[in-house]
């Protein structure tokens, strides 16, 4: 019976150490993505003093023309609460802005954790079941801290009507669109709202190569 090698990997694939390396700096950044989540969570439901703007009663109307309309940002300047709007743009565009750019954070990091997944994933096609331990308790860990930050993170409240309305204040202050809105509005604000489909199809290919690296193992 012929001995059943794994093809070699294609020279643009990282070694095991280049994935370890890897491995440790996302989990870290997933870590601290998460501490922020916990904090703008309980500021938008606890904290009466802060982000007033995704509560405030008088703009509840505003509120639901953006949310109605997102991610298009409609125009506000008819709206019969734009003056008192345009009056607090400066103050609002501030209190949302450390929200906001969770929301970019949270994107680029989740874009690069689901692509190292996928390269650890391939590599494991080409290495022995002893040589890919390492890769595989790795891709492990990452796959539980994608798990964990992109479900908690689908848990935050109000995140469009946040985005939106940064977006809002920043216009009626006469600012330009904040950077990266295109990615957080169409890219990661649609993942979270079908976060639970994103993790079940990665578990499910995280499984499926998994099961065949064990079975070459024992073949």
């Amino acid at each position: 019976m012929a001995d059943k090698k794994p093809p070699p990997p294609p020279p643009s694939q990282l070694k095991p150490e280049r994935f370890a390396e890897r491995t440790l700096v996302l989990l870290d950044g997933a870590e601290g993505l998460l501490a922020r989540c916990h904090r703008l969570d309980r500021t938008l439901r606890l904290d009466e003093k802060r982000c007033r703007a995704v509560r405030e009663p008088e703009w509840k109307g505003l509120r639901s023309k953006l949310s109605k309309a997102f991610p298009a940002l409609p125009d506000l300047t008819k709206d019969a609460k734009h003056e008192s709007f345009k009056a607090r743009a400066t103050e609002t565009a501030a209190e949302l802005r450390h929200g906001y750019e969770l929301f970019v954070d949270l994107e680029a990091h989740l874009n690069v954790h689901l692509t190292t997944l996928r390269a650890m994933l391939s590599q494991l096609k080409h290495v022995s079941l002893d040589e890919g331990r390492e890769t595989t308790r790795g891709l492990m860990r990452l796959f539980n801290a994608y798990a964990r930050l992109l479900k908690f993170a689908a848990t935050l409240p109000d995140r469009k009507v946040l985005v939106a309305l940064y977006c809002a204040a920043l216009k009626a202050a006469n600012r330009g669109m904040p950077s990266h809105y295109e990615n957080v509005a169409k890219k990661l604000l649609p993942r979270l709202d079908d976060c639970w489909r994103f993790c079940v199809e990665a578990f499910k290919v995280s499984s499926g190569v998994l099961h065949c690296h064990v079975e070459r193992g024992r073949g």
